[in-house]
């Protein structure tokens, strides 16, 4: 299932790459029969790595999918690099020679069953079963408890905020402005159950085509601009609700 998972990889944007301590010829033939290369592209064994610059070898990484013969020192290396280029890396082991590219990875993954002591100690994630496609598959599913999070918070934020500025609104304009109890009515009752809905909606199927983050933050530009308008649309429409709550009453008297 590896070469489905490699496919799957490449179209949620995480770019495969092969570090290992194997023979080139090896490493070639897994390369091809996975798909993490076309036969025939270039392959960089350890020696010729330790022959180039780190300058110039920021230019060569992202036309290099698999290193061979390579050393801990080379991985350690490789890592550091590719995180010069921006990249979020996470890297996958199960010996000690892996130790110290788990250590400086992002993301450090050892294998559960094969791993070593160090391995496992040094990484951030332990794989139980040593499957490759249960990393991809808990990608897909940690993007989807991720988006159902944000669509929570972005949720109770944006309620929140309308009630904020209506408050704010009513108090210079002598609007009626609702009691502790009201506003806790109005959480239990707007906040609560919808928001408990939105975590456990259904996931997305198509998230693993989108691109990955790079950043930690849950809310962006586009999310704030959403919560501040959905809270003024809210505030807006509560001051007509009670303009026409008024007005009808006033009609109701006059009639009486």
């Amino acid at each position: 299932e590896v070469k489905e998972a490699v496919e799957k990889a490449k179209k949620a944007g995480i770019k495969v790459v092969m570090i290992t301590g194997d023979n080139e010829l090896t490493a070639e033939s897994i390369g091809v029969e996975t798909g993490i290369i076309a036969k025939g592209e270039d392959i960089m064994t350890g020696k010729i790595l330790n022959n180039y610059s780190d300058e110039e070898l920021l230019n060569i990484l992202p036309k290099v999918k698999i290193f061979a013969r390579t050393s801990p020192e080379n991985k350690y290396r490789l890592v550091k690099l590719y995180q010069q280029l921006g990249e979020v890396v996470a890297v996958t082991g199960d010996g000690v020679n892996d130790a110290l590219a788990l250590k400086q990875a992002d993301c450090g993954v050892a294998m559960g069953r094969t791993g070593t002591d160090v391995a496992k100690d040094t990484a951030h994630i332990i794989i139980t079963d040593d499957n490759f496609a249960t990393l991809i598959d808990a990608i897909e599913q940690g993007r989807n408890i991720f988006l159902h999070i944000k669509n929570a918070i972005k949720y109770l934020l944006s309620c929140n905020i309308g009630e904020v500025i209506y408050i704010l609104t009513a108090l210079p304009f002598g609007l009626p402005v609702p009691t502790p109890l009201q506003l806790l009515y109005i959480n239990i009752a707007t906040d609560g159950l919808p928001a408990i809905a939105l975590a456990f909606a259904p996931d997305d199927k198509e998230i693993i085509k989108k691109p990955p983050r790079k950043t930690l933050t849950i809310l962006d530009k586009v999310d704030y601009h959403y919560i501040f308008a959905v809270g003024f649309l809210t505030m807006v429409l509560a001051c007509f609700s009670l303009f026409i709550k008024n007005n009808i009453t006033v009609i109701f008297s006059a009639i009486i």
